[in-house]
């Protein structure tokens, strides 16, 4: 996701973001009139936990942005990125006390959750107030509540990746899931409509019987990625969600809902008439993606921003055929939503209570999460790589739009590299030169209304501790759901599909998983009341 440059963005949410930033309290440690001097020069060290990071350490001496952030708050981050799970070492650093000064994970981490109960990180309202008070007004409600932890409902540290205010209201970038086809194939058959459970059937099968083969190999008409991933976007068709909730408000997982057996039985009807890949199981996804890159098939179901390495690859043979999205199936006639937004974030960048810096790593979070200090990261230099339009938009230039081809332009430059702190400001407008891609004019609205916001709520549900007896039973469950769906979702008639899947259901409980949807269960009413609570508010 950090490298996600696109050309269009939304609209800023508040106006006190933009002009709220004022100096920190004077600090013996860095120049008072320079509001974001942090330091005269301090190293501090930072710990990303995330082994797939692959932005240089050393880019924080060589690339352009970064070099500029590090003169103008006097920090200087020392990167450090563990290699494979950074488990045991982040559980080392806890036990010895050895802690870095700033520490990034993906939001959900559960041991987030542990350096909470451990009482191991500060919650940035502490610091705010000891070091910066006027920080606390540059920071939206909406962070302040989604990028809480559920534990406890505190926020600690600055999420990455939070959408903004506007961009919730104008449904900006809250999805890319999609139904995609084979462009000129879709248009070969006369562009089906493929909306209802039959009309997608029968135009996966007219392209299996004109097409069996294609160059010498067997088409798999829909591709639902190894393992079949991307069966759940299917699902949604069918009305069925990430989750169940009752009508007392009882939480359950997906496979629980009433509808799932029917979904079930369409699984078999494709699996039977050849039309999904029976070596989905199997497969790697880069096996997968050679097979999409060659056009063997027709309808697939994944994020259209996820395949443009398979489009580039697939105009080599075929000169301006892509998989481009369209409207998605719905089983009852009703709109079909294939994300239910969560509000959470992807990363988030904490100070813990063993950092030797505390407050320059704060002042060093500010500037990186102020419009400006996003602006630079993401966009460049005002003027010569982007130029304000008016107060909510900003343009990105010829120039930008030259040097951005360049094979070392990140390197070089240091744009879009640590974008830890990213949250959106402004709609973006791609350079005056640079017509906008086909992908954003057509397969990002259609993805954007298929987003959902209704279980908002949910971003504040706690999830369960692993090491608990709950936590234990679920990821014994999840072992056996895994097998299962390796033989229900395959299955090609009903019988055994529907007795695999029920068998499923009694395994997982014969573990004790009504224990887990108790759990559950108050974790999600919890969550429910609390976004009841803040609505009141407003």
């Amino acid at each position: 996701m950090k490298k996600v440059g696109r050309a269009v963005c939304g609209a800023l949410a508040c106006t006190l973001l933009v002009t709220g930033f004022t100096a920190c309290k004077k600090s013996s440690k860095g120049n008072s009139g320079d509001k974001w001097k942090a330091a005269d020069g301090v190293t501090v060290d930072w710990f990303i936990n995330m082994s797939q990071w692959d932005s240089s350490p050393d880019l924080w001496n060589t690339a352009e942005v970064l070099k500029e952030v590090v003169e103008k708050t006097g920090v200087k981050p020392n990167v450090t990125i563990p290699t494979g799970s950074g488990l045991e070492k982040v559980n080392l650093m806890m036990a010895t006390g050895d802690m870095p000064d700033m520490m990034t994970f993906l939001s959900g981490e559960q041991q987030i959750d542990q350096m909470v109960k451990n009482n191991a990180i500060y919650p940035l309202e502490e610091l705010i107030n000891k070091y910066c008070p006027e920080m606390k007004s540059e920071i939206p409600d909406s962070v302040w509540t989604y990028g809480a932890q559920p534990i406890d409902g505190v926020l600690y540290g600055l999420p990455g990746w939070l959408k903004a205010d506007w961009q919730m209201e104008e449904k900006d970038d809250l999805n890319t899931c999609t139904f995609l086809v084979r462009s000129d194939i879709y248009e070969e058959l006369g562009k089906p409509d493929m909306s209802t459970p039959d009309g997608f059937y029968n135009a996966l099968v007219k392209f299996k019987e004109k097409y069996p083969e294609i160059n010498g190999k067997k088409t798999v008409p829909l591709c639902l990625y190894p393992q079949f991933w991307s069966a759940g976007y299917l699902q949604k068709a069918f009305g069925i969600h990430d989750f169940y909730i009752d009508e007392n408000d009882n939480y359950y997982e997906y496979w629980k809902d009433p509808k799932y057996e029917e979904f079930l039985k369409y699984m078999v009807k494709l699996n039977k008439a050849g039309l999904t890949d029976p070596e989905a199981f199997v497969k790697k996804q880069d096996q997968v993606e050679e097979d999409l890159s060659q056009g063997l098939s027709f309808v697939v179901l994944w994020k259209f921003d996820g395949l443009t390495s398979v489009n580039k690859a697939l105009q080599k043979s075929y000169p301006n055929v892509r998989y481009k999205a369209i409207e998605p199936m719905n089983a009852y006639g009703q709109k079909t939503y294939l994300t239910d937004v969560v509000r959470k974030g992807w990363t988030t960048t904490f100070i813990p209570r063993g950092s030797k810096h505390p407050e320059e790593c704060l002042k060093f979070m500010r500037y990186m999460w102020s419009p400006e200090g996003n602006r630079l990261m993401d966009y460049g230099k005002e003027g010569r790589d982007w130029v304000r339009i008016d107060d909510h938009t900003i343009q990105q230039t010829d120039e930008y739009a030259k040097r951005s081809k360049e094979e070392n332009f990140m390197k070089e430059t240091g744009i879009f590299s640590y974008r830890l702190f990213h949250y959106q400001y402004d709609k973006v407008l791609p350079a005056p030169n640079v017509e906008q891609n086909v992908e954003d004019r057509e397969d990002r609205p259609l993805a954007n209304e298929s987003a959902s916001t209704d279980y908002m709520y949910l971003s504040l549900m706690r999830s369960i501790d692993p090491n608990s007896d709950e936590g234990v039973i679920q990821t014994q469950a999840n072992t056996v759901i895994e097998k299962a769906r390796a033989k229900f979702l395959t299955a090609k008639d009903e019988n055994t599909a529907i007795s695999e899947y029920r068998k499923m259901i009694d395994d997982v409980y014969a573990l004790g998983y009504d224990k887990v949807d108790k759990i559950k269960s108050e974790y999600h009413k919890e969550a429910k009341a609390r976004q009841a609570e803040l609505d009141s508010k407003k």
